[in-house]
């Protein structure tokens, strides 16, 4: 990860812990929605590290291959339940 996706960061969770009352049902929907939203670019910048290791993100963008991804299927082969 660059320095600059690190300083975006920051500065978002930052603006996050500065936030004033919001009007919503309470706060605890507001801490809730960060939460996720904070594991999502955890996950997100995983996934993208994990592009780069496999040198994917030298022929597609990241989001060419998160919509590759989003179209794969679960598929359940064979009789067996498991």
């Amino acid at each position: 990860m660059g320095r600059w996706e690190i300083e975006t960061l920051f500065f978002l969770f930052k603006s996050i812990i500065d936030r004033d009352t919001i009007n919503v049902h309470n706060d605890y929907r507001v801490y809730a929605t960060e939460f996720i939203n904070f594991l999502s670019v955890i996950i997100a910048t995983r996934v993208k590290e994990l592009f780069r290791d496999k040198k994917l993100s030298e022929k597609y963008s990241f989001k060419q291959l998160m919509i590759y991804l989003s179209k794969a299927k679960k598929v359940r082969i064979g009789e067996d339940d498991k």
